[in-house]
């Protein structure tokens, strides 16, 4: 999944959103976080730079591999669903 920066209603509104996937269609439930409105110059450009940080960060992010030994909760959940899904019962 890759961020993107989207401008909403004319170009005053600033979104950071996820983008599509091949041919405009949505591999994937949607996100969008609004950063600002840009009715007027200084606002609009305060919030671009915000939004430039912002999907940086969430793109640099999303290439890094999930490492769940620095989420011990996670893993026992998922050894907890492991063990019930494949047990037996008479």
């Amino acid at each position: 999944m890759s961020w993107i920066i989207e401008k909403r209603k004319k170009g005053n509104e600033i979104w950071v959103s996820t983008s599509t996937g091949l041919n405009g269609q949505l591999a994937f439930r949607p996100e969008s976080i609004f950063v600002g409105e840009g009715y007027d110059e200084r606002e609009y450009k305060r919030s671009m730079e915000l939004a430039k940080v912002i999907v940086k960060a969430l793109n640099e992010h999303e290439k890094k591999p999930l490492d769940l030994s620095k989420h011990p909760e996670y893993e026992s959940q998922q050894d907890q669903y492991y063990s019930e899904s494949t047990q037996r019962h008479p």
